[in-house]
């Protein structure tokens, strides 16, 4: 039978505990774990104290609850604290909470080192003095303290480095958009004039390169004025988006489809001979043709007219002055009545 745990009268603690800390106790008997809970008293209302009369409650406690200290009393009956404390380490939750076994059997290396083997972190024996008692408990609460703080600092972290990533995310997601802006008309979505140079002096050094053909196609819209004038800019604005939407439907996905001013939009079709850019130019003009706009149940009629010019890759005067014959085409095209399609010599 277990002697009463204490030897003279305690000393005061003045460290206080943390709020969020409890203490385990385990011991069968009732005046053990009422001694001990007046001597933890001492903490202070930042010291939580959890009791248990049985290895079998303080299993389901542990459990249950999270602890920042265990006491456990060895010699207790159906289940001695060495079969409790192995057990705890099996508990996720407790396996790195300290054990401190508290025992009156004698101080034999083989009983101690068997209370090592199974998880405890020291002894306390019986009759306990409470300064040294206090003393470690202060040392394995402030350990449970600091534990606490840097899981919360390591969380916070977490957090931060979360909200940095979800920041970067919403950046580059707002400067990729930045990036398509800055190359594509707002209103109709094709590329604008300043990505249309860039990318024509590199199609133009692919094909000298390669000796692959290049094809332009310039359009204009007819009577887009008229357009504008009877029916207001907004319905304009309208026929431009239906227009450039119709194009990108019927050109190759390595095209380039540019609004290249106002009314007008070239179309850069890098390897594509003369048959084959006369072709997509027929479709062009054909589906402008058959699209239908209304304006107040009036249909409002739409035609282009396109200018073509095609160069061989080997040949560097026709490049460079391809785009100068492609306007000469359509322009040639707008003259001989509009809605059609004009090849540049």
């Amino acid at each position: 039978m277990d002697r009463s745990p204490f030897a003279g009268s305690p000393s005061t603690l003045t460290a206080a505990a943390d709020p969020r800390q409890r203490i385990l106790v385990v011991d069968d008997r009732a005046e053990n774990r009422v001694a001990l809970g007046a001597l933890l008293a001492e903490f202070g209302s930042g010291l939580e104290v959890v009791e248990a009369a049985s290895g079998q409650e303080a299993l389901r406690l542990a459990f249950e609850n999270d602890f920042s200290v265990i006491l456990l009393d060895v010699q207790m009956p159906e289940m001695d604290g060495f079969e409790v404390a192995e057990l705890m380490r099996g508990i996720k939750r407790c396996r790195n909470v300290p054990i401190l076994f508290v025992t009156a059997i004698n101080k034999e290396l083989n009983h101690v080192f068997r209370g090592y083997q199974v998880g405890a972190v020291d002894y306390l024996f019986k009759p306990l003095q409470p300064e040294i008692l206090l003393a470690k408990l202060r040392v394995f609460l402030e350990m449970d303290r600091q534990t606490r703080e840097l899981r919360r600092l390591n969380r916070e972290l977490q957090e931060t480095v979360n909200e940095l990533a979800a920041a970067k995310a919403v950046i580059e997601s707002q400067n990729a958009l930045l990036r398509e802006q800055a190359i594509h008309d707002s209103l109709t979505g094709a590329y604008n004039r300043g990505h249309l140079d860039n990318a024509l002096l590199l199609e133009r050094r692919i094909a000298d390169e390669s000796g692959h053909p290049l094809s332009l196609l310039l359009m204009d819209l007819d009577h887009f004025k008229r357009i504008n004038d009877n029916h207001g800019h907004l319905f304009g604005d309208r026929v431009l988006e239906g227009f450039a939407a119709l194009v990108r439907q019927l050109i190759r996905g390595n095209d380039i489809f540019a609004r290249y001013g106002g009314e007008e939009f070239l179309l850069v079709m890098g390897g594509a001979d003369l048959d084959s850019a006369a072709v997509v130019a027929e479709r062009i003009r054909a589906g402008a043709e058959a699209l239908l706009f209304e304006h107040e149940g009036e249909r409002v009629p739409l035609t282009v007219s396109i200018g073509v010019a095609t160069c061989a890759g080997d040949d560097p005067a026709c490049l460079e002055g391809q785009l100068r014959r492609a306007d000469e085409a359509l322009y040639t095209a707008k003259g001989a009545g509009r809605n059609r399609i004009e090849i540049a010599s």
